[in-house]
């Protein structure tokens, strides 16, 4: 259990204070809302991506082809490759870095909000975000993958389900939040959408991917229905535990990627 007690303590150290803020029109222009969501579509690829990464190298390394070093941060072999591809730019950073880069700064209009401050959307701001997502993720993956060597083929297919649900939870609960903001901005009140959110539409949305989210991890890691499929870490979460660890990730990103001050337009 200790090493899940390691988990939640890295998800409250890299958790951002939020901070009350409307990304609304005209404060907030298209392209500067364009922005922010080319952040958070480029964090939801990302962990997708990322995830494939991880759960390829330990299928490989339960069929006795590959090293369990590789599987783990920081990576080695065609993990660390598929992770970040200095060569031919197609790894999970790259493409993630590449996004946002373009939406933010060198695309044709591209306007970085100014709440994000000076150099918000510069090359290094871009790298610190994908850092930052890196070490979000990475929290994840020793506890996901708590028992490796010697793993059964029911817990093997337990621990790689959650990480599947859990980087695809990741976005839809994202995407809860960017439809959110979209539906308000036209007319309505995009503070209804800042966590803990109010807008039916996104309560109604959240919920719905939250418990599809349990289900789904808890139908694989189940000792009545799979006898012995929980991994023997000492106390592995049930599905209700996993996802609101990842609803303490995406709930302190959204304020800080969807904030409000007036544009360059509207400045001196």
């Amino acid at each position: 259990m200790a090493k899940l007690g390691l988990l939640a303590a890295a998800i409250v150290l890299l958790v951002v204070a939020p901070a009350r803020a409307q990304p609304d029109q005209p404060d907030v222009l298209p392209k500067e809302f364009s922005c922010m969501t080319a952040h958070t579509k480029g964090a939801s690829k990302f962990w997708l991506a990322k995830g494939k990464c991880v759960m390829k190298c330990l299928t490989l390394f339960w069929k006795g082809l590959g090293p369990e070093s590789d599987c783990l941060p920081p990576y080695g072999g065609i993990t660390a490759s598929c992770v970040n591809d200095a060569v031919l730019g197609k790894g999970a950073e790259n493409k993630f870095e590449a996004a946002v880069t373009k939406a933010c700064l060198t695309g044709p209009g591209a306007n970085c909000p100014e709440c994000y401050g000076a150099g918000g959307c510069d090359v290094s701001a871009s790298q610190s975000l994908v850092q930052d997502q890196e070490s979000q993720f990475d929290s994840f993956v020793p506890g996901v993958f708590c028992e490796r060597a010697g793993a059964a083929v029911v817990e093997q297919k337990c621990q790689l389900n959650t990480e599947k649900v859990l980087v695809k939870y990741f976005g839809l609960r994202h995407k809860c939040y960017k439809n959110c903001f979209v539906d308000e901005r036209s007319g309505g009140d995009p503070a209804l959408c800042m966590p803990p959110a109010s807008a039916p539409k996104a309560v109604t949305c959240l919920d719905v991917v939250r418990q599809k989210s349990i289900a789904a991890i808890d139908k694989l890691c189940n000792e009545a229905l799979f006898p012995d499929a929980i991994p023997d870490c000492g106390g592995y979460p049930d599905g209700t535990s996993w996802t609101n660890f990842i609803n303490l990730v995406v709930d302190s990103e959204i304020a800080p990627t969807f904030c409000a001050s007036p544009s360059g337009a509207f400045l001196d």
